[in-house]
C-alpha cells in the first residue's frame, strides 16, 4: 500500500509540473516548470483566480505557481498553506498591443524610480523590520534586484489579510515584481514569500530571477523552433570584403 501510494503521489506531482502554454491577446507564452512549484491552472482555474483576486482591477491574472505540497493538500481536499506562491498577470490595455523595446526600456526606468533604494538602506529597513519598528501599510520597496534587457526584478515587503478562525488577520510578506518583455507583450510575476527572516528574501529574490531567465530563454527557443527560416549569402556584398559564406536564420529577425 505505501509503495502504491508512493508511485501515486510521484505521478501526480509528475504531472503537475509540467511547462504551461497561455494566451495574451494573439501571442502565446510559454510558462516553464519550476523546481519545487506546480503550475496553478494544473490544479484548476479556481486556484488561478483565487491567487489572483488580490490583483488590481487593471491586471489580468493569467495562472501561477504554487508549492507542491500546496498542490497535494488542494487534491486531498484540504487547504492551501500557500507559503510562497507566484501570480503571473498581464496589463489588460495590453492585451493586444504589440509592445515595443522602446516602451518596455520606459517601463523599466518607472521601476527604478519606484523601488530602487541602496543595499544599505535595505538592511536597515528588514532590521527595523525584524524589530517590529516598522510597519507595512502596503508596500515598502526594498530595491531593484536584478535587471536585463528583457526582465527587471525589483523587492518589496507587503502585508495580505486573510480569513482566520481568530477573524481577518495580517500576514507580512516578501515579494518580488518581475517585469519581463515576451513575444511583444508585457507579463508581471508576482513572488511571494511569508517573511521570517532573510533567508525569504533571498528566496523572492533568487526565485523571481531565475523564473524571469527561464521564461525569456523559454520562449526564445520556442520562436526559433516555430520560425521560417531564410539565407543570407554574402557573396559580392560590399561589408564582405572578397569573404564567401551563407547563413540561415529565422525569417521574422532583421539582418
Amino acid at each position: 500500500m505505501k509503495k502504491f501510494l508512493s508511485v501515486v503521489i510521484f505521478c501526480l506531482v509528475t504531472v503537475l509540473t509540467f511547462a504551461s502554454e497561455i494566451n495574451i491577446g494573439d501571442k502565446k507564452i510559454i510558462l516553464p516548470s519550476l523546481d519545487g512549484m506546480v503550475h496553478a491552472s494544473s490544479i484548476s482555474q479556481e486556484v488561478v483566480n483565487y491567487m489572483g483576486q488580490t490583483m488590481p482591477a487593471n491586471l489580468k491574472t493569467i495562472d501561477g505557481y504554487i508549492g507542491q505540497k500546496d498542490a497535494l493538500r488542494l487534491n486531498s481536499g484540504n487547504d492551501a498553506f500557500f507559503d510562497k506562491y507566484i501570480i503571473i498577470v498581464t496589463p489588460k490595455a495590453n492585451l493586444k498591443h504589440n509592445v515595443t523595446a522602446k516602451e518596455f526600456s520606459s517601463l523599466k526606468k518607472y521601476f527604478r524610480s519606484k523601488f530602487d533604494v541602496s543595499l544599505s538602506k535595505q538592511k536597515g529597513i528588514i532590521k527595523k523590520f525584524d524589530q517590529a519598528e516598522v510597519k507595512v501599510d502596503q508596500i515598502i520597496p526594498l530595491g531593484i534586484n536584478c535587471e536585463k534587457d528583457s526582465f527587471l526584478s525589483a523587492a518589496i515587503l507587503t502585508t495580505l489579510k486573510v480569513n482566520s478562525n481568530e477573524g481577518i488577520v495580517s500576514v507580512n510578506l516578501v515579494a518580488t515584481i518581475n517585469c519581463l518583455l515576451v513575444n511583444e507583450r508585457i507579463i508581471f510575476a508576482y513572488v511571494y514569500k511569508k517573511y521570517k527572516n532573510e533567508n525569504d528574501l533571498s528566496w523572492v529574490q533568487e526565485t523571481g530571477k531565475k523564473l524571469s531567465e527561464e521564461i525569456i530563454a523559454a520562449n526564445e527557443k520556442t520562436a526559433i523552433l516555430n520560425s521560417d527560416f531564410k539565407k543570407f549569402t554574402a557573396n559580392g556584398h560590399p561589408k564582405a570584403k572578397g569573404a564567401r559564406f551563407s547563413i540561415e536564420m529565422p525569417a521574422s529577425w532583421e539582418w
